[in-house]
Formats: structure tokens, C-alpha cells, sequence
């Protein structure tokens, strides 16, 4: 079973190997982005000294948002979910963040966007989150295209969704845009698991394709319209 300090101990062992990777989208990345209303973002790797953002972040989303992705009536995130979310080794698990900079105002972050390899694989799993008042200006669009870059060059080839078994209407949203690019199966639970193939990355001068199912299903996701089970991309419980 995929856990946290698995992905810990592989990504120690990669690093230990005679081969060592050059990442495009390591922890010297950077980018402004101009939103489609001119407002404009800073993309860059989440720390571990952004668990205040992070938080305020979280709070910043509305009840029905913070309740999709978390399952529950949950106003605020753990200390150990912070740990989770803002410690990794960005490689097996990584994470972009987007926040507002403003002259003497502390930085608000408005969106994230993560993976998490599951086991010694090509697959992970993904999450997109963007706050209520920044969805529908591009944002997620660009963290997606982002995250499938980073998630490419470190070898993952695949993203898996895991549903709800009674989720029909994220099965027929999946299936109506993926265009024979899914493939279905169920866990030992019976849910119901969706693995797309991951486009492989365009010039960054070339629009990202937005015609990808990853990228409807995803925004579908971002803006809490459907229910994705979050496995490997939330805290694993404590032991």
C-alpha cells in the first residue's frame, strides 16, 4: 500500500542512484501569469514555509469547495496536513502554487496543483484547487499545463482518478470527453478508477491543449462540480 514515507524512501533511493535527473520545474521555478481579467499570479513550487498560506488558502474556499475535497464539514487543516501538503521530496510527490503579491500586503494564495506517484510507477495521482473568486480566469488551466510538464519529466505517464461507486455522473462526464483516452476498473472497495494517458507537452509558446480530457475533467474538478476521492494527494492517517 502507497503510503507517505514510501514515497519518501523512493525518492531517497532515486537520489542515492548513479542517475541524477535535471528538472525544468524544480525549485528555481518561477512565472508571473496574467489572468484574463489583468490581474496577475506568482507559479512557483510550494515550501515548507507556506503553511500559512496554504491554510488561509483552505479558508479561503467556500463550504461546498473545502467539502469536496475533504469529505467532511472541515474549516481548517491539521498541522499534519500541513506537514503533508508543504514538506515532499518533489520528485514522487510535487506541488505548484499560485499567489497575489500586492505592494506592503502579504502574499494570498489563490490555487494549487499537486501529484502524487503512486507506488514505484508511471501513475500518479492528481489534484487542482483553485479559490471560488479566481476560478473561470485561466488560472487552473495553467497550473494544469504546468503540473502535467513537472509530472512528464519525472517520468509519469499516467493520472488516476479514484470515484465514488455510485458517482455516475463523473463516469459519464469522463467518458463523454475522453475519447476512448480512459481506462476504467474498479478497486477492492468497488469504486470506480479512471487512469488517463498524459498528452505529452507542447512547446510552452503553444497553447496548452485544452481539448484534452484531462483538462475538462480536471477544471470539472477544480471548480468542486464533481466529487474525486482523494487517496495519495490528502495525508495518508496518522501512525
Amino acid at each position: 500500500m502507497f503510503t507517505w514515507y514510501g514515497a519518501q524512501a523512493l525518492a531517497f533511493l532515486r537520489r542515492r542512484g548513479h542517475t541524477r535527473n535535471v528538472y525544468q520545474y524544480d525549485d528555481s521555478y518561477l512565472e508571473f501569469l496574467e489572468l484574463s481579467d489583468g490581474s496577475t499570479v506568482v507559479l512557483r513550487p510550494i515550501r515548507p514555509a507556506d503553511k500559512t498560506l496554504m491554510q488561509e488558502g483552505f479558508q479561503a474556499l467556500s463550504p461546498h469547495s473545502r467539502y469536496q475535497r475533504v469529505m467532511g464539514q472541515k474549516k481548517q487543516l491539521t498541522d499534519y496536513e500541513l506537514r503533508y501538503l508543504t514538506e515532499f521530496d518533489g520528485i514522487d510527490h510535487y506541488a505548484i502554487g499560485a499567489a497575489v503579491r500586492a505592494p506592503s500586503v502579504a502574499p494570498r494564495g489563490v490555487g494549487a496543483g499537486r501529484f502524487v506517484r503512486l507506488g514505484d510507477t508511471d501513475i500518479a495521482e492528481p489534484a487542482v484547487t483553485i479559490i471560488d473568486e479566481f476560478q473561470g480566469k485561466g488560472l487552473g488551466t495553467t497550473i494544469l499545463d504546468r503540473l502535467l510538464r513537472a509530472a512528464w519529466e519525472r517520468g509519469i505517464r499516467r493520472f488516476h482518478f479514484e470515484l465514488l461507486a455510485d458517482n455516475v455522473g463523473m463516469k459519464r462526464l469522463i467518458e463523454a470527453v475522453s475519447h476512448q483516452q480512459v481506462e476504467f476498473s474498479r478497486d477492492d472497495a468497488g469504486g470506480l478508477v479512471a487512469v488517463f494517458a498524459l498528452p505529452e507537452p507542447t512547446p510552452l509558446e503553444v497553447a496548452p491543449p485544452e481539448k484534452h480530457p484531462l483538462f475538462h475533467v480536471l477544471g470539472q474538478i477544480a471548480r468542486a462540480d464533481v466529487t474525486h476521492l482523494h487517496r495519495a494527494t490528502m495525508p495518508p492517517p496518522p501512525t
